[in-house]
C-alpha cells in the first residue's frame, strides 16, 4: 500500500509540473504549421530563424505533416516562413508567464506577395521560484525577464529625492550667485 501510495504522489507531482519554456516554444511551432500548412498550394518552403533548434524543429515538423513538403535553403522557393522574435517575461506581482512567440510567412500567389504574422502568445500561472527550473541554459532563447514588484521606493520617495535635490541646488545657484 505505501508503494501504491509513492507512485501515486509521484505521477500526480509530475503531470501537475509546469511546462518549460522550450516546451511552450515547441507547441507554439506546432500550432503554426498546424494553422497555416493548409495555404501552402506549392511545397518548397524555406525556414529562416536565428533560432536553429526551433529552425530544424519547425522543418521536421512540416515533413512530418506533409510528405509533399520539400525544405529547402536555396534561393529559389514557393514559401518562406520566417521566425522574427521569442520574447519570454516573468511578472513576479502576478506569478504569471508570457512567452510570445512571432512568425512571418510569405508567398507568392497569383504574382502577388503575401504576408501573414503569426502571434502566438500564451499567458499562465506559474511559481516564481521554478524560473530556473522551466528555462534551459543550452538554449538562451527560453530564458526570459523577470519583472519585479515594485516599491514605495521606486515609485514615490525616490523620484521625490531626486525632484527635492534638484529644487535645492536650482535654489543655492540663484541664492549664491545674487549675493
Amino acid at each position: 500500500m505505501k508503494y501504491i501510495f509513492l507512485l501515486f504522489t509521484s505521477f500526480v507531482t509530475l503531470s501537475s509540473s509546469t511546462p518549460t519554456n522550450l516546451d511552450i516554444i515547441s507547441d507554439a511551432i506546432d500550432s503554426l504549421t498546424s494553422q497555416n500548412i493548409l495555404m501552402f498550394e506549392t511545397k518548397t518552403i524555406k525556414v529562416v530563424s536565428k533560432y536553429s533548434p526551433i529552425q530544424d524543429k519547425l522543418a521536421n515538423r512540416l515533413t512530418e505533416m506533409d510528405s509533399n513538403i520539400v525544405i529547402t535553403n536555396a534561393d529559389q522557393y514557393d514559401v518562406l516562413i520566417k521566425l522574427d522574435s521569442i520574447g519570454i517575461t516573468y511578472d513576479e506581482n502576478t506569478q504569471t508567464r508570457l512567452v510570445k512567440t512571432i512568425a512571418s510567412i510569405y508567398s507568392i500567389n497569383n504574382g502577388m506577395l503575401s504576408e501573414i504574422i503569426s502571434p502566438i502568445v500564451l499567458k499562465d500561472k506559474i511559481d516564481i521560484n521554478t524560473i530556473s527550473s522551466i528555462e534551459n541554459s543550452n538554449y538562451p532563447f527560453t530564458k526570459g525577464e523577470l519583472i519585479e514588484e515594485s516599491s514605495f521606493w521606486d515609485d514615490a520617495l525616490e523620484p521625490a529625492v531626486f525632484v527635492g535635490a534638484a529644487a535645492v541646488a536650482i535654489y543655492l545657484l540663484f541664492t549664491v550667485r545674487s549675493g
